[in-house]
C-alpha cells in the first residue's frame, strides 16, 4: 500500500458533482413532437439584482454545455465578458444524442443520414417554444441573444442566420459542416439573399487549420469556411459584423475550446 494514502480522509461521498447556480428540466416540443433536456445556468449576481442579462443558447448541450459554461465563468472572473444566462439544448438520452442531432441540425434530407432534414422543425421549436419560455421565466436581455453551435450544430447556426436572422443577435459558429448535401447551405443563403437587403448580426466563424489535412477530403472544412466568409464579405451587408478565424494546429475536436473562448470574447468584448 502507498503510504501516502493513509492520510487521505474521504469526508463524504456524493452521487454526482453539482454545478453552482444551474438547473435542468425537460421540455416537450409540439413542433418536433419530442422531449429535450434543457440545462440553464444563472449569473452569480442574478438573485441580488433586477438587471436583465444576455442569453447564450448552446446547441449540442450534451457535450458542449459544461465546457461553454466553465469558459464563460472563467472569462467573467477576469471581467473579459459580462455575466450571461447560459441555456443548453440537449437530449434526455445520451445514447441518442448523435442520432437526433442529425434530425434537428441538418436542413435537407440526404440518404447518408436517414433522420436528416428536419432543421426547420427544430428551428420552430427554438423560435416559437423555447426562447419565448426562457424570456418569460427569466430576466433576459432580448436584444442580446447568442446562438453557439459547432460542426452539425454549426451548420444549423448558419441555417438560422440565413432563414430567421431576427431570432438571435449574435452567432458563434465553429467548424460548420458546410459540405452537407453538396453545400446546400450556399443555395439556402442565395434564396434568402434575394428577399433581404441586409443581415443584422454579429458573427464569429472559425475552423481548425488541421481539419484541412485530418478530416475527410470531401468535407473541405477549412476551404468551405473560407468560401462562406468570402461570400458574406462580398455581400457587403451594412449590419453584418463578421469575424473569421482559422486556428493553427487545431483539429476538428481540439479547436472547440478555442472557438468557445475566442468566440465569447469576440461577441461580448469586441475582440
Amino acid at each position: 500500500m502507498n503510504n501516502n494514502t493513509k492520510n487521505v480522509k474521504l469526508i463524504s461521498k456524493q452521487s454526482k458533482v453539482n454545478i453552482h447556480n444551474t438547473q435542468a428540466f425537460e421540455f416537450y416540443s409540439e413542433k418536433v413532437e419530442d422531449t429535450y433536456s434543457v440545462q440553464l445556468a444563472l449569473p452569480k449576481s442574478y438573485s441580488q439584482s433586477n438587471q436583465k442579462y444576455p442569453v447564450l443558447y448552446v446547441l449540442d448541450a450534451n457535450i458542449f454545455f459544461s465546457i461553454t459554461l466553465g469558459t464563460a465563468r472563467l472569462l467573467q472572473y477576469g471581467n473579459e465578458i459580462p455575466e450571461l444566462i447560459v441555456v443548453g439544448i440537449g437530449y434526455p438520452n445520451e445514447n441518442e444524442h448523435m442520432l437526433l442531432r442529425n434530425r434537428d441540425y441538418l436542413p435537407t434530407f440526404n440518404k447518408s443520414s436517414r433522420m436528416s432534414g428536419h432543421a426547420n422543425r427544430f428551428l420552430s421549436f427554438v423560435n416559437e417554444e423555447l426562447v419565448p419560455e426562457i424570456n418569460m421565466l427569466y430576466r433576459t436581455d432580448q436584444e442580446n441573444q447568442t446562438l453557439l453551435g459547432d460542426s452539425y450544430s454549426g451548420l444549423f447556426a448558419l441555417y438560422t442566420l440565413f432563414t430567421n436572422s431576427n431570432l438571435f443577435n449574435n452567432y458563434i459558429i465553429g467548424s460548420p459542416s458546410i459540405y452537407w448535401d453538396d453545400r446546400v447551405i450556399f443555395d439556402i443563403e442565395q434564396e434568402q439573399m434575394s428577399e433581404m437587403d441586409d443581415l443584422r448580426a454579429k458573427v464569429f466563424l472559425s475552423v481548425g487549420a488541421l481539419e484541412a489535412t485530418r478530416e475527410p477530403a470531401f468535407a473541405r472544412m477549412v476551404g468551405n469556411v473560407v468560401d462562406m466568409s468570402n461570400l458574406l464579405h462580398k455581400r457587403s451587408y451594412d449590419s453584418l459584423e463578421l469575424t473569421t478565424h482559422i486556428f493553427e494546429d487545431e483539429t476538428h475536436l481540439s479547436v472547440i475550446p478555442a472557438t468557445i473562448s475566442r468566440g465569447l470574447r469576440c461577441i461580448y468584448n469586441d475582440l
